[in-house]
């Protein structure tokens, strides 16, 4: 009995996981991403460049992948790995 409520609650909590990341990914605000979510490289990357062009797990700034795209911080570490950029704006390997 113990098994089939564990697995059944382990169900949930994976089905209510998928609807919560879809959720965030219809909203896409990657610094709430970042912290609703398992933790990855990916998305912390996101979030930290979405929070430097003021987004916060409240407010989701207007523009803001145009502003990361457009990003003029050269010297910051993330720059090279930034999102959301034009293919011709990446450095070849």
């Amino acid at each position: 009995m113990k098994k089939i409520i564990s697995t059944i609650s382990h169900n949930h909590l994976a089905s209510h996981h998928l609807i919560q990341e879809a959720t965030l990914m219809r909203n896409h605000n990657p610094v709430e991403r970042f912290f609703a979510l398992a933790p990855s490289r990916k998305r912390a990357i996101e979030a930290m460049c979405a929070s430097c062009m003021g987004c916060t797990t409240n407010h989701l700034e207007e523009g803001f992948k145009n502003e990361i795209r457009n990003c003029s911080s050269h010297s910051c570490p993330l720059y090279l790995f930034r999102p959301y950029k034009k293919s011709e704006n990446i450095p070849p390997q």
